[in-house]
């Protein structure tokens, strides 16, 4: 009995140390056009450099794809590097606020900051002496009072607004995205003059957290109100059809379903209130001093301290607010080709399967295979679940590599030319091998003739007589 040799692992899709090295080759060549251009012309300054150097960078990598691999590649690799070039720019304001932050706030830094309050020191006091603890037990104090509060009333305004959906759904949703705008000012002034002059008649940690809480209930409505739209009829359907009341299969199916985007809500909502500073000056009172009771008495928070801080002008106050800023940032950043037309094509060699191995990971899920798919006929691969038909089938169009923990051996051959080779076009090669999915609508947003004819929309392949195509498939 002969035993066949299991090939190595291999990772075709991975970029080699040649592309590598032309990449950095062109991010040193983009450096030095960017260098000389801002050298011999008017533009000059940080920003001259940014732009000059993202311009060059992006023709180039273009120019590149288009040489070796025509036009389509060149387009691509153009798109991509402005999307990367965006999301540095995106960035760029973050990087810079925590570089200031730092370089200005550093030298306010101790180990008492942390663990002392300002009740025996002042912001013109040298930078030893008080600390801000009572700023941040008092931003997490109104932070969680808000999220007590603006939680519930959010998630059960999305309810209403996509499983009820009574009378004033219309109504209710156009004043939470009234609210949405309503300014920080405005708030604090609403339940200055509503609740805590004829009411409570004094400052407390609770007002503050009133005001907060009318900023942050329309971000979580809103948010939780989309992504429950997100979560299938069919699962709605499914507990109707078990039995389940309304407000149970809501309970026990949509709001599992929809859990991770919900906490994304609550995440944005206190990212909304997190640094405001109007509602808080007018309503805390900014104490100096940890208050364990958010109900009496004034409260401090980091935008008071910070705000005093450099109200006080003196270098050490000034110093002392941009220390009092780390930790502020932290918290808001935390919660913050050439185409080719199939028909056109002549007919070749078909596709050629050689040897194809498959990991998953440790896991050796093909081990062997070879297979040939004559041109122009209809091969059907017929198994048991998880025997490995669509894995196969994955490979054959380079589907396999989307799966990060995903490895291969062996040849794939189209019409001879080997689909895993250096420097295949892959957009090209999936024009010509289609994929099979297991459900009619792969894209749940459209409807099934839409998914029908949703290969030639990506393809951007002209057929002259749609309807009659789809017809015809479907049949």
């Amino acid at each position: 009995m002969t035993t066949s040799l299991i090939p190595a692992p291999t990772r075709p899709w991975v970029a080699s140390t040649k592309d590598r090295l032309f990449d950095i080759g062109i991010f040193a060549l983009a450096l030095v056009v960017d260098l000389l251009l801002v050298a011999v012309t008017p533009m000059k300054g940080k920003l001259a450099y940014v732009f000059v150097f993202a311009i060059a960078y992006v023709t180039l990598s273009a120019l590149r794809q288009f040489i070796v691999r025509g036009s389509a590649s060149a387009k691509d690799a153009f798109v991509s590097s402005l999307v990367a070039f965006g999301a540095f720019v995106t960035l760029l304001p973050i990087l810079s606020i925590f570089v200031t932050v730092i370089e200005k706030g550093s030298k306010g830094i101790h180990l008492g900051l942390f663990t002392h309050d300002m009740s025996m020191a002042t912001p013109t006091d040298p930078l030893s002496n008080g600390g801000l603890l009572h700023a941040i037990t008092g931003t997490l104090t109104l932070v969680a009072l808000a999220l007590i509060m603006s939680v519930p009333i959010g998630i059960l305004t999305a309810l209403y607004l996509t499983e009820i959906q009574g009378r004033f759904t219309r109504p209710i949703r156009f004043l939470v995205q009234a609210m949405s705008g309503v300014p920080s000012i405005v708030a604090g002034l609403f339940i200055l003059s509503a609740v805590l002059y004829p009411i409570a008649k004094n400052y407390s940690g609770f007002m503050g957290s009133l005001a907060l809480t009318i900023l942050m209930i329309p971000t979580i409505a809103r948010t939780s109100e989309e992504v429950l739209r997100l979560i299938p009829n069919d699962l709605r359907e499914a507990g109707t059809a078990l039995g389940g009341t309304q407000w149970r299969t809501v309970a026990m199916i949509v709001l599992p379903a929809a859990r991770s985007g919900l906490v994304t809500a609550m995440i944005l909502g206190v990212a909304r209130i997190a640094g405001e500073t109007a509602p808080i000056l007018l309503l805390t009172g900014g104490g100096d001093k940890v208050n364990g009771n958010a109900f009496n008495g004034p409260i401090g928070s980091l935008p008071y301290y910070i705000w005093k801080s450099f109200n006080a002008g003196s270098p050490e106050s000034i110093t002392r607010a941009w220390a009092g800023l780390k930790p502020s940032s932290l918290g808001d950043v935390a919660s913050s080709v050439t185409r080719r037309t199939p028909g056109t094509m002549a007919m070749g060699r078909g596709l050629e399967a050689r040897g194809i191995h498959a990991w998953f990971g440790k896991n050796h899920v093909l081990s062997d295979i070879t297979l040939d798919f004559a041109a122009g006929t209809v091969t059907a691969l017929i198994g048991p679940s998880g025997c490995g038909k669509s894995t196969f089938i994955r490979t054959m169009n380079r589907m396999h590599e989307f799966i990060p923990t995903a490895a291969m051996a062996g040849e794939v051959l189209l019409d001879g030319k080997d689909v895993y080779a250096p420097g295949t076009d892959v957009t090209k090669i999936r024009l010509h091998i289609g994929m099979a999915f297991q459900k009619p609508n792969p894209f749940p947003s459209m409807t099934i003739g839409q998914n029908v004819l949703s290969g030639l929309k990506l393809a951007q392949l002209k057929v002259a007589n749609k309807d009659d195509l789809m017809q015809e498939c479907l049949e």
